[in-house]
């Protein structure tokens, strides 16, 4: 499980070292708010692509060398970023980064489910509190090394650094033999087990969240920056405070998974997630919007691994190839939200991108609450 962590713990701070960034790739390139948006437009194709080609795989072939490649992957695209000279270049790194994430996600989740069995929901709640801390870590790395007028690029090669150091950790980890105790079905069953109605719902539930989770922790620094003249600093810590609540949500979820019914905690989850990106849109200062971000994140830090733990539960042969089906589906919220909220920014202001997460937390509820209420299989 250390190693496991550790990885949760590097794919956190890639994930969450885009946002702060935005802003000064944006001035290093001079681009206007919706070209810089395209950075965010080309991660999610890459990432299906590959999620696509490694979930089944893992199925088969077992899951360690997809996770070894994803970190190295990720790596390789956090050099070609930090070197690029150009903005097409910069591009490229984003997309070869988005590949190792897609090679990377599906195949550690699986993992959980394979060796935690029926805890898995509780169990990825906790190994996934490791993301939570990268995630905090690494906006405030990132906002200590731009306020002191380090470039951007630095940023970059550290990650690069940090996903190389992970990867051999996995080479001596021990792993399940998948195929000494799972046989997965034939791959033409493969669409019929998919678009069960539970199952084709929970995925929407997950692209749900996946939008409005990268809409928030990609567009607070910018947020913060441009509606209350925070310090770039201060602002990228904004998305440490997120992930830090997010962290708190999931050791929460952790222990309440086990002891409540999951439907509900997802709704409830969800719910309370649109409100608060409500009550972060309308805030006042910089400081009420602080503690509604770490609401936030404690309010919707479990979704992930409750639905993944959801949609596994019947279906264990296929714990690789269904959470990157999932993933997949949720890849289409996080190739349309996050990216609309340049354009959004420039046609009104970024209350408005921030408020677009109330829907989606609000109809995810409800999917949530619907399937629990009739049952569906």
């Amino acid at each position: 499980m250390a190693a496991i962590t550790c990885a949760w713990f590097g794919f956190g701070i890639a994930i969450t070292v885009l946002g702060p960034t935005i802003q000064p790739i944006r001035e290093s390139f001079d681009l206007a708010m919706g070209e810089t948006g395209l950075i965010l437009l080309v991660g999610p194709p890459a990432y299906m692509a590959a999620s696509l080609i490694s979930g089944r795989m893992s199925d088969v072939h077992g899951r360690k060398v997809f996770v070894i490649g994803g970190l190295l992957i990720m790596a390789l695209g956090s050099l070609t970023l930090a070197s690029a000279p150009s903005w097409p270049q910069a591009i490229l790194g984003s997309t070869i980064m988005s590949l190792g994430f897609g090679l990377l996600d599906a195949p550690l989740c699986a993992l959980i489910v394979d060796i935690s069995g029926d805890n898995s929901s509780s169990t990825m709640n906790y190994t996934q509190a490791g993301f939570a801390a990268g995630a905090v870590l690494g906006p405030i790395l990132t906002g200590l090394l731009l306020e002191s007028a380090a470039n951007w690029r630095l940023v970059y090669t550290l990650l690069a650094l940090c996903a190389a150091i992970i990867a051999p950790l996995f080479i001596w980890s021990p792993t399940p033999s998948i195929g000494a105790n799972l046989t997965p079905i034939p791959i033409r069953q493969i669409p019929k087990t998919l678009f069960r109605p539970r199952l084709f719902s929970l995925s929407i539930i997950l692209a749900l969240y996946i939008g409005l989770e990268l809409n928030l922790s990609l567009w607070l620094p910018s947020f913060m920056e441009m509606t209350f003249n925070s310090s770039r600093d201060i602002s990228a810590w904004s998305v440490s405070f997120f992930w830090l609540g997010s962290g708190l949500g999931r050791l929460i979820m952790g222990y309440a998974a086990k002891r409540s019914d999951n439907y509900y905690l997802l709704s409830l989850c969800m719910c309370g997630g649109g409100l608060a990106c409500l009550a972060i849109s309308i805030s006042a200062s910089a400081v009420t919007a602080l503690i509604g971000i770490i609401v936030a994140g404690i309010l919707i830090g479990g979704v992930f691994p409750i639905v993944i733990s959801l949609a596994v539960s019947d279906n264990r042969n296929l714990a690789g190839t269904i959470t990157s089906a999932m993933m997949i589906v949720a890849s289409i919220a996080a190739a349309t939200v996050p990216p609309a909220g340049g354009p959004i920014a420039e046609l009104s202001n970024m209350r408005i991108v921030l408020a677009l997460g109330v829907p989606l937390g609000l109809v995810g509820a409800t999917i949530a609450l619907y399937v629990k209420k009739h049952q569906l299989y």
